[in-house]
């Protein structure tokens, strides 16, 4: 009866301990560019500024502790902080082109437009986008009245990647395990 007693308490250690190991925490990876990058497309007759268009990043949850083996993104956000110079010469609907996850073939998944109003634009990620630990992100000045003199131009102040991380495979192989340990020891006893 003693050794029920120990084993029953055993696994009610293993059964509580368990939703420890599985709590959710946040990385929050940010890019900041130090001075804000200024993105330019088209042609203008006023080359003061180089074109660099489009202007590519990445967010790395793997320089945060994530292991794609053993850890799950439940969710994410994208959160880009972007802002207009307003000079009198810019189009009226300055406009940015969100590109995020490339596939294996460098072809972008998501295209997304945004005004550029001086709002940060937030982006709710699918986690399937993020459970390899990188982001690519690529963002493409654009506008609706893009000919000789006009381009469109802005600034990317920063960009905040925020993902809720489960290592739910390591919570359930602990609990597998400890459950092919009851089940052994009771086995065990029996013979």
């Amino acid at each position: 009866m003693r050794k029920w007693i120990v084993v029953a308490a055993i696994v009610a250690l293993g059964i509580l301990a368990t939703p420890g190991t599985s709590q959710a925490w946040v990385i929050i990876d940010v890019f900041d560019p130090l001075p804000d990058v200024y993105i330019r497309n088209g042609v203008s007759l006023f080359e003061w500024f180089p074109k660099n268009d489009p202007f590519l990043f990445s967010h790395s949850l793997l320089t945060h502790g994530y292991n794609p083996a053993t850890d799950e993104v439940v969710d994410a956000m994208l959160t880009l902080n972007l802002y207009d110079d307003h000079r009198r010469w810019d189009p009226i609907n300055e406009k940015v082109k969100i590109l995020i996850k490339s596939d294996a073939s460098g072809t972008y998944q998501h295209q997304l437009t945004y005004e550029v109003d001086g709002n940060p634009v937030v982006l709710p990620v699918d986690a399937s986008e993020v459970q390899d630990g990188v982001l690519p992100v690529k963002l493409n000045a654009k506008n609706d009245l893009s000919n000789i003199l006009l381009s469109s131009d802005f600034y990317l102040a920063d960009s905040t990647l925020e993902a809720n991380v489960v290592p739910e495979p390591a919570s359930l192989l602990l609990l597998g395990s400890g459950l092919v340990g009851v089940f052994g020891f009771r086995r065990k006893n029996r013979k």
